[in-house]
């Protein structure tokens, strides 16, 4: 009746984390912009047969009301988030839910690849709960962001590639793992197509008769979004390179901070504490015992978790550390399972039973910060509902408002102030158009966040407000550009 026991302890884990990222609400994160607003607005197109087009204006397209192409490839997402809120509806708290629920499904995911990849179940289990409790994976799963999506199907990839790979079974399954990769690289291509290009790899010097297979599908995918985004070349070309620039921009110091993956030890975004290890640790220990013949995994399994870790590290954005998460733990659990005695001698079960130990006293580590997360989500909530309300308040009639904040008011001033024109910042602040401040009449923002020298224009501000997190407080000011 093993089934019976591992359904059981696999609801127990996802029950949970779902309750706590229900708990969570939209408190934790904050709202955060621009993504969760413009991609609304983008998946709400598409499925209305607008066309992958966003109508919300910003620096980068300052024209209200004109439908604007979405370059940044993350249409099947956009799609799947499209579909969501046509039954569940368009507004935060409701297309949350669809990440919450990709992120149990990866759970799922995970555990199964765990054992196909022949980790003891109660390993398996223990990796799973890891996952669920660690805060940067809960963050993740908690955002209107492509990232989780494009999770879900990278699992699903390499679980169809290790099938493929290792049983030699029929070409369904490097069609399938294509299949799975193309979603995957049009949810998230930065996160995707790394593991996809190490995939490739490794297919063209073992089985590179089975290439074709592999890749017609991506081919097919890739073709598809060329010829979309050569209708418009120069905003295309503008906003490729924005996005490459924002990933790769990085000084030497922070380039080998972020390689180190101390960016999410203690805290993620300064704001919340985070229960994540320092990967490298156990990378370099997995590897080690791979290489001296503890760990009989193939070689490819371990460029794959590497790949996947500096995917999610080399850069400045703490949610591409969420979508490592899975990989990491599942790296642990393999470090455990070359330690994992399988005999029923004394010595066995008391070296079961002390990693067993072991892995119960990290997870309650993880639980400590889970718990100053949970505690603190009423207070937030409260400061969030009273920043928007006043802020709807205070704002003018028929005003044009910037909007770069966290909290993001962008849902709540849509509902309640029709009479607006909201502009969102998208960080990007390439601003193609000269003229774009003297259109606007409010500026929104978070005073801590460091903005380019000279972004901004003069401005007096208006209205300050002190907004809670967790392990900080922080201001939003209102404010008025001088004239």
């Amino acid at each position: 009746m093993k089934w019976r026991s591992d359904a059981g302890i696999l609801i127990f884990i996802l029950l949970a984390h779902l309750g706590i990222l229900w708990r969570y609400g939209t408190a934790i994160p904050a709202p955060m912009p621009p993504e969760e607003y413009s991609l609304t607005d983008l998946s709400r197109n598409i499925i209305s047969g607008r066309g992958i087009v966003t109508r919300v204006p910003s620096e980068l397209f300052p024209f209200p009301g004109v439908p604007q192409p979405f370059y940044v490839p993350v249409v099947t997402y956009a799609a799947a988030l499209g579909l969501w809120g046509a039954f569940r509806g368009f507004d935060l708290p409701t297309l949350r839910e669809l990440s919450r629920w990709l992120s149990a499904l990866d759970l799922l995911l995970l555990y199964r690849l765990a054992l196909r990849w022949g980790i003891p179940r109660p390993l398996s289990w223990i990796a799973v709960a890891w996952t669920a409790l660690d805060v940067v994976y809960q963050l993740t799963g908690n955002i209107i962001r492509s990232d989780r999506f494009c999770l879900t199907w990278v699992l699903l990839g390499v679980l169809a590639f290790t099938e493929g790979w290792e049983r030699r079974r029929s070409p369904i399954w490097w069609v399938v793992s294509g299949v799975c990769m193309a979603l995957s690289l049009f949810a998230h291509a930065w996160l995707a197509a790394f593991l996809t290009a190490w995939l490739t790899f490794l297919l063209l010097l073992r089985y590179p008769r089975v290439l074709p297979y592999f890749l017609s599908p991506i081919g097919l995918a890739v073709s598809l979004w060329g010829f979309y985004a050569l209708r418009h070349t120069e905003q295309s070309f503008l906003i490729s390179r924005l996005v490459i620039q924002d990933k790769t921009a990085l000084s030497p110091s922070a380039f080998l901070i972020l390689g180190l993956g101390v960016s999410t030890l203690g805290q993620v975004l300064g704001a919340y504490p985070s229960n994540s290890p320092i990967w490298l640790a156990p990378l370099i220990a997995l590897t080690w015992a791979w290489g001296r013949g503890h760990l009989r995994w193939p070689g490819w399994r371990i460029g794959l978790i590497w790949m996947a870790y500096l995917t999610g590290y080399l850069n400045r954005h703490p949610w591409y550390a969420g979508w490592f998460t899975p990989f990491g733990y599942l790296a642990v659990a393999g470090l455990l399972a070359a330690l994992w005695p399988s005999g029923a001698a004394k010595g066995d079960r008391f070296v079961r039973g002390a990693l067993l130990l072991l892995s119960g006293a990290w997870m309650a580590y993880q639980g400590l910060a889970v718990w100053r997360n949970f505690e603190a989500v009423p207070r937030i909530q409260a400061a969030h509902q009273a920043f928007f309300e006043e802020l709807a308040r205070d704002l003018p009639p028929n005003a044009s408002v910037w909007l770069f904040s966290v909290p993001d008011p962008s849902f709540y001033l849509t509902r309640v102030r029709p009479d607006l024109t909201i502009y969102v910042g998208t960080g990007y602040f390439a601003f193609p158009y000269a003229w774009f401040w003297d259109r606007i009449d409010v500026m929104v923002f978070t005073a801590s966040w460091v903005l380019p020298k000279g972004v901004l224009p003069p401005y007096r501000t208006e209205r300050e407000w002190q907004m809670p997190a967790v392990l900080i407080e922080y201001s939003v000011m209102a404010t008025r550009p001088i004239r």
